[in-house]
């Protein structure tokens, strides 16, 4: 299981597509996450064979004690990974890189600065050569059917220092209102394949891996068989990645944080695993309830191997 942890709501971003929204700015929950409650929740976590925490926001660099996080989660022994934008000044670049392979990162390439200013996509262009000479690091697409793809050309000079590429879907907001319709889903294979064909092209070889929202009515026969060929695991909907968990500073946790307004538990007096397991339930419930009538009609329809359950639970709870 992998836990997210939401160690601050505060970012220097503001994406359009942004799934964690509703837990952004908000004086609902602590701005930042205090080192005790993240020591409690490194202790929650009961399961010694999948030590892996990803430190995620808001912008996690930006917190104040940021290394105290880092150091208590070394000394515990748990895999770090980091969901940054990569915005950052060169005093933080320098902690991170102090860390060395302690730290795995995976940078935000679709923000507003990285697309449209020079000198920020060149800041992080760079700190992703640099750190790439020092561990693992990736980078995260998140797409809708009307993407551009031009600005991967600014990865070709850095595609030997990413180790991963991370593809998504904006997925919307339970509650707000979607920006695309079904309609628009084959949009969405179109895009997809040739994000990885660009990246092929572009000399880069290594893993891709997909995140949740996909539905199989987004790709062609075709285009279907090109992704199995070219990604290491095709899952569908919210359902893809249905080991994860979002805990926040208030210490509640939630499955998802497009539903993260809707549901969400309090961690005190269970292991994670065990607040885990009644998120998914939950969302199961959900599912059970939302069941679209065009996509009852698909032949791919339902769970288990190629079978697809239908789209993402906060997009057929908008419609």
């Amino acid at each position: 299981m992998h836990i997210n942890i939401n160690i601050t709501n505060y970012c220097n971003q503001k994406c359009v597509f942004c799934f964690a929204g509703a837990e952004l700015n908000t004086e609902r929950i602590p701005r930042n996450m205090s080192l005790a409650t993240f020591s409690r929740i490194l202790a929650a976590h009961k399961d010694k064979s999948q030590k892996v925490i990803r430190l995620m926001g808001g912008e996690p660099c930006l917190h104040e004690n940021l290394s105290g996080f880092l150091d208590l989660a070394s000394e515990k022994n748990f895999q770090i990974h980091i969901f940054s934008n990569g915005i950052l000044n060169k005093e933080t670049v320098a902690l991170l890189a102090s860390y060395k392979d302690r730290v795995a990162y995976v940078f935000n390439i679709s923000t507003p600065s990285f697309q449209h200013n020079v000198l920020v996509r060149n800041r992080v262009i760079n700190l992703i050569s640099y750190l790439g000479q020092i561990t693992n690091v990736g980078v995260s697409l998140t797409i809708t059917p009307f993407t551009s793809i031009d600005y991967l050309e600014h990865l070709k000079t850095v595609c030997a220092s990413i180790h991963n590429v991370r593809i998504g879907v904006a997925n919307p907001i339970a509650g707000e209102k979607n920006s695309y319709s079904l309609k628009d889903f084959p949009l969405f294979g179109s895009v997809m394949v040739n994000i990885i064909s660009k990246l092929r092209a572009m000399g880069y070889e290594k893993h891709i891996a997909l995140n949740c929202g996909l539905t199989r009515c987004m790709f062609s026969t075709t285009q279907f068989s090109y992704m199995k060929k070219h990604v290491e695991y095709m899952g569908w909907s919210c359902f893809a990645k249905e080991g994860n968990i979002d805990v926040s500073s208030d210490e509640t946790a939630f499955h998802c944080f497009p539903f993260s307004r809707e549901y969400r538990l309090p961690i005190k007096g269970r292991s994670l695993e065990a607040t885990s397991n009644k998120l998914f339930a939950h969302h199961m419930q959900i599912w059970a309830q939302q069941k679209n009538t065009i996509c009852k009609k698909c032949p791919h329809y339902g769970f288990g191997a190629d079978r697809c359950p239908g789209p993402c639970l906060a997009f057929q709870h908008n419609q």
